[in-house]
């Protein structure tokens, strides 16, 4: 056990039984971010920290239900006071196991879900570069990684995606995909294919129907910050707009890949805002305020755990990061 983890569960255990602790959940938005709920990782996702077992995914919507009031994303943007401790829910990366568990359970239990989809991977056409790379990884080794980035630092997944490929280019970006396809004899659209691990057409549209807020991803999970006027059109709008298309209803909301406040760039903000938008979401587990900014939402990955760890992460490692958070 990592001395991170053990300090987790030592700072959870003492606060959780304080008396005091439901005032730190006031007032605030907190949003939580799901990704693969499934029995067990695979080839295309073990290390890649997105699988959580359906129960413990059940489990830690009871304990959000309980200790929090449940919104809707039309009752966050409504613009009414939100309620005392308000909480969203939200799935990204268009994997099929949104309609095959996560929203199935979500239902049962009362949950509303707001779900953020990558476009190009509809239908299984073609496979996301971090299940390429988690591949890759997972049957050749990360030396071949290495290799195709001729980067010979990278430690591991996580290594690649905080400080690799964000420092890349789209054209760099591009040829490092393929490069990595080729050296690994592994062509993306097949594995798609095979592995049926995206969503369809069909389970999306049944998804928006039965009440899912489809939100945009991007088509193809990029680094938002690598896009100029012609990117962000190609990769966000034109993606929102097939979404659309898809669902028959408006897409109000973008989810940046990889969740940085950086990747919010000015011209982005800017495209958005003219197309309508009304929402971004991050991940980098910060605190929201009373009234949120809605152009820059703090979501917190959600992963197993007992209780009082799941209310640790929401409510005292986000203050701790804001903290360390330089001015």
């Amino acid at each position: 056990m990592t001395s991170h983890r053990i300090l987790r569960k030592a700072i959870s255990h003492v606060a959780w039984s304080l008396p005091t602790r439901d005032r730190l959940a006031r007032r605030a938005l907190r949003c939580v971010l799901f990704h693969h709920i499934w029995p067990a990782e695979d080839e295309l996702t073990a290390g890649l920290r997105v699988t959580l077992h359906p129960e413990e995914f059940a489990d830690r919507l009871r304990f959000l239900g309980r200790h929090y009031d449940l919104l809707t994303l039309s009752e966050l943007l409504s613009g009414s006071p939100l309620p005392d401790r308000p909480l969203l829910v939200t799935i990204d990366d268009t994997y099929r196991s949104v309609v095959m568990t996560a929203a199935p359970v979500a239902r049962e239990l009362k949950v509303p879900l707001v779900c953020f989809v990558n476009s190009s991977l509809i239908d299984n056409a073609r496979l996301s570069f971090d299940n390429l790379a988690a591949y890759v990884a997972n049957t050749q080794g990360i030396g071949l990684i290495r290799r195709a980035a001729d980067d010979a630092s990278i430690r591991d997944l996580q290594d690649l995606f905080e400080r690799y490929l964000p420092a890349l280019t789209m054209s760099q970006r591009r040829a490092f995909e393929q490069r990595l396809q080729e050296s690994a004899g592994s062509d993306g659209a097949h594995l798609a294919s095979a592995a049926q691990l995206y969503l369809s057409t069909a389970e999306l549209r049944s998804l928006a129907e039965s009440g899912v807020e489809i939100g945009n991803h991007t088509a193809t999970h990029v680094h938002c910050r690598a896009l100029d006027q012609s990117g962000i059109m190609a990769e966000v709008i034109e993606a929102g707009r097939l979404l659309e298309t898809y669902t028959g209803k408006p897409v109000r909301s973008l989810s940046l890949p990889y969740g940085a406040r950086r990747d919010a760039t000015p011209l982005l903000l800017s495209v958005l805002r003219d197309e309508g938008y009304q929402a971004v979401f991050l991940v980098e587990a910060g605190v929201n305020r009373a009234i949120p900014d809605l152009w820059a939402i703090e979501r917190v990955a959600m992963r197993a755990g007992p209780d009082r760890e799941t209310w640790f992460d929401l409510e005292i490692k986000p203050r701790w990061e804001e903290w360390r958070r330089p001015a």
